[in-house]
Parts: C-alpha cells; structure tokens; sequence
C-alpha cells in the first residue's frame, strides 16, 4: 500500500515538473516573439529620433540624406540625378565631396573627380537637404555595373 502510494506521489511531482516546463517554454516562446516585434526598423529610428525618408530610392544616413539612383545630366558644380522613385533631385558639389568608384564587391575604391562622372551612371549620394531641396553632398559613390568592372563582360546562359 504505501508502496503505492509513494508511486502516486511521484507521478503527481512528475506531472508539476512537467506542467512547469512546459508554462517555462511558452512563456519564452511568446516573450520572444514580443521582443522581436518589438526591435523593427521603424521604431528604432523614431527611437533615437533619426529622420524618416520616404520614397523609394531614398534612407537615411547619420549627416542628413542618403539617395540612390543614376546621373540624368551634368552641370558645373553638380549633377541633376533621376533617383528609382523617379523623381528628380539635383545634387551640388564641393571642394570637401568625396567621389569614390566603387568597385564590386571588393572592397577597394578609387577618387574621382566630377568631370569623371557620366550619364547614366548609378550613384549613392550622402549629404545634407538645402532649402530649395537640393542636396549638398558629401560624398558620392559610383557603383559600377559587373561589366564595368575590371574589364568583365557578362554573357547570358541558356538552359
């Protein structure tokens, strides 16, 4: 009988153990989840107050604007770029803008200046807005295309 009894009394301790883990999983599953909604983009910048950008083709970068996109025309101390959204926005240039050619994947860079820069090359443009909406940059990357790139040629494969 007691025998019996003691084997009851394990199993009710069994049954709290497992009662318990199974409450300790739950509660971990669902408390993660809540602080993985809880981490999105979003609200980290209005976390540490960034500004927000809209529109495609645009960010944010830690000194004021960040845009992508390709160069539509030249000018003497600039360049007009049409950015993916396909709005405009012209772009003005400084002795202290930093005009790299990024090549690939690699990670080495060179310097260019802007009577280097084409129509139609695709760039990322940091800097800060001017009044009238343009922007001051302060740096300006080319990002060149795999063709472009040490001389490669791309050639289409057919399956």
């Amino acid at each position: 009988m007691s025998s019996e009894k003691e084997r009851e009394k394990e199993g009710k301790k069994f049954s709290i153990v497992w009662i318990i883990l199974l409450l300790l999983i739950v509660g971990g599953v669902i408390a993660g989840s809540v602080y993985k909604n809880s981490l999105s983009v979003s609200s980290v910048v209005q976390h540490i107050n960034l500004p927000q950008t809209g529109g495609l083709g645009t960010g944010v970068s830690v000194n004021g604007t960040s845009l992508v996109g390709s160069i539509e025309t030249l000018n003497g101390n600039g360049f007009t770029m049409t950015l993916e959204d396909g709005t405009t926005k012209d772009v003005q240039l400084s002795a202290t803008t930093t005009i790299k050619e990024m090549n690939g994947s690699s990670a080495t860079s060179s310097n260019l200046t802007l009577d280097q820069l084409s129509v139609g090359e695709r760039v990322t443009v940091s800097g800060s807005p001017n009044q009238d909406g343009s922007i001051s940059a302060s740096r300006v990357e080319v990002q060149l295309m795999p063709a472009q790139n040490n001389g490669g040629s791309v050639t289409p494969v057919v399956k």
